[in-house]
C-alpha cells in the first residue's frame, strides 16, 4: 500500500527533520525543471502533497490515525471520515501549491521556499510590516493634523483617532497578506516554465 511515507521514502516514525531532508532531496530530484522524464511533474506534485501533510503536526496525527484505521478494517466510519476530511483539507492546499511550484523553474522554486517557509521569511515579513506600518502611521497622523489643525490637541480626544487607529491595525493585518503577493510577483516572479 502506497502511503505518504513511502512517497517520501521514509519510515513512519521519522521525525520532522528527516521528513524535511527527504522532501528537499526528492523535490530537487523530481522538479520538472531539473528532471526531463515524463512522470517527473506528477512525481514532484505527489512529493509536495505528501510533505504538506506530514510536515504539519496535526495533519500528520490525523493521517497516522487514518492509516491505522485502514489497516484495522473495523474502524468507525464516522471517525474515519473525520480524519479523512482533515487530511484532505491539508492536501488540497499542498496540491495547489505543488501545481504552482511545478510550473516554476528551479531557481524560482528555491526562492519561493526561502521567502515563504524559512526563518528568513519570518524576519522579512516582520520587517516589511514594520516599515510599511510606520509609513501608514505617519500618513494617518498627518491626516489627523490636516483634519483638526497642526497644533490642536482636540483631534487626539475625538473619536476619529480611534477610528484611525482601528483602520491602522487592520491595515497592518492586510500588509501581512500583501507580503505574500510581494514574494510571489516581485521576488519569485512569474513562472517561466509552462510545463
Amino acid at each position: 500500500m502506497s502511503t505518504y511515507y513511502t512517497t517520501l521514502e521514509i519510515s513512519e516514525n521519522a521525525d520532522s527533520s528527516e521528513i524535511k531532508k527527504a522532501f528537499r532531496k526528492l523535490a530537487k530530484q523530481y522538479h520538472p525543471d531539473l528532471n526531463s522524464s515524463e512522470n517527473a511533474k506528477d512525481k514532484f506534485i505527489e512529493i509536495e502533497v505528501a510533505y504538506s501533510c506530514l510536515s504539519d503536526r496535526k495533519t500528520r496525527l490525523a493521517y497516522d490515525r487514518l492509516l491505522k484505521m485502514q489497516r484495522m478494517q473495523r474502524a468507525n466510519p464516522r471517525v474515519k471520515q473525520k480524519y479523512q476530511q482533515d487530511v484532505n483539507r491539508r492536501t488540497r492546499k499542498g496540491n495547489s501549491r505543488a501545481q504552482a511550484h511545478s510550473k516554476m523553474n528551479y531557481q524560482q522554486y528555491k526562492r519561493d521556499q526561502l521567502f515563504r517557509y524559512s526563518i528568513l521569511s519570518v524576519a522579512l515579513k516582520t520587517l516589511f510590516t514594520i516599515i510599511a506600518g510606520a509609513i501608514l502611521m505617519v500618513a494617518f497622523v498627518r491626516l489627523g493634523r490636516v483634519l483638526y489643525g497642526p497644533n490642536s490637541d482636540e483631534w487626539g480626544q475625538n473619536l476619529s483617532i480611534y477610528f484611525l487607529a482601528f483602520v491602522y491595525i487592520f491595515s497592518l493585518i492586510g500588509l501581512i497578506y500583501l507580503y505574500e503577493y510581494f514574494v510571489k510577483y516581485v521576488i519569485v516572479g512569474k513562472p517561466k516554465n509552462n510545463g
